[in-house]
């Protein structure tokens, strides 16, 4: 066995009795400052209530810390001046609240399923908060797993969640962001009224709206309606080349159809509905193609009108 270092019996009185000293002397300092100052700067009382009923009291002429009373439950206290201050403690059901100047209404509450209340004294959810909640700033998130996100214009957005972002479409003020794997439904009354599908297909009325971009369960009502993009427009009827139908040729068609050439058949119409703009298209190549029927038509009653003039000269 090798002995590095042996203290003999001086040294060790000698460490003892420094150790004491020091502490009385840290003693002795901390009650010279007490002494210095008009204000009480630790105080000490554990059970003892005389003069403050707190087992605990920290202060200087401005601020308070407060330890031990049960007032409300009450076991921390900070103050300023005692017009300014906030308590802490655990209620009868050991649930963590703080609560603000003296009052019994709980400003923050943590019950003892770990649900968080702001301003709510009996949070049911993670999180509850009576009152309104702001957002600072643009760019703030909203929603779940936000770090699972795209990039839109030069800009992140959680795949789950919502944001207010300044867009590159405006320049009056954030635009909202949303989005959903999933897609989105609107309830009102405990009913979907709008949803919008995974593929950005949208309904109203229904949350089945197949292939149509916008699918409506009811009348839409509306001041104008512009539909763009219908092609051919029907100009070509009023080309030199254009072949037109002969008045008996339509006639043809229509006992073997009972319908006009080029437009659905009743059957048709009831079971995949009608193109509005091809419609319009179709109808007014109609229209035209009349006129010009009607052009002929005129045509040739000026000259019958005409070899009738002649014929009543003739016979006079």
């Amino acid at each position: 066995m090798r002995i590095t270092k042996i203290l003999l019996l001086p040294e060790i009185f000698f460490q003892y009795f420094t150790m004491k000293l020091l502490t009385i002397l840290s003693l002795l300092m901390l009650v010279a400052l007490i002494e210095q100052t008009n204000a009480q700067a630790l105080q000490i009382n554990a059970t003892d209530t005389v003069g403050h009923p707190f087992p605990l009291q920290i202060n200087d002429n401005i601020s308070t810390l407060t330890y031990g009373t049960n007032t409300f439950g009450r076991l921390l206290r900070l103050s300023r001046q005692e017009i300014h201050f906030y308590d802490f403690g655990l209620d009868a059901g050991n649930e963590f609240y703080i609560t603000k100047k003296n009052s019994s209404d709980v400003a923050f509450k943590v019950n003892a399923s770990g649900n968080v209340g702001i301003g709510e004294s009996n949070p049911t959810e993670k999180l509850m908060v009576s009152g309104n909640i702001a957002l600072s700033g643009t760019g703030a998130y909203f929603g779940v797993a936000l770090t699972d996100r795209l990039t839109y214009d030069g800009k992140y957005q959680p795949h789950y969640g919502m944001q207010w972002v300044m867009d590159s479409w405006t320049g009056a003020g954030p635009s909202m962001w949303m989005s959903a794997y999933g897609g989105m439904k609107f309830f009102t009354t405990g009913a979907v009224r709008m949803s919008i599908s995974d593929n950005g297909n949208v309904g109203i009325g229904t949350t089945a709206p197949g292939s149509n971009r916008l699918a409506v369960e009811g009348t839409i009502a509306a001041r104008r309606i512009k539909v763009t993009q219908i092609t051919p427009w029907p100009d070509f009827v009023f080309d030199i080349n254009y072949q037109l139908p002969s008045l008996q040729e339509v006639e043809n068609y229509i006992i073997a159809n009972r319908h006009l050439p080029n437009i659905p058949s009743a059957a048709e119409v009831a079971k995949d509905g009608q193109d509005l703009g091809e419609m319009n298209r179709i109808l007014l190549q109609k229209v035209e193609e009349l006129t010009l029927h009607l052009i002929e038509q005129e045509k040739r009653m000026k000259e019958m009108q005409s070899e009738i003039t002649d014929l009543k000269k003739s016979i006079k």
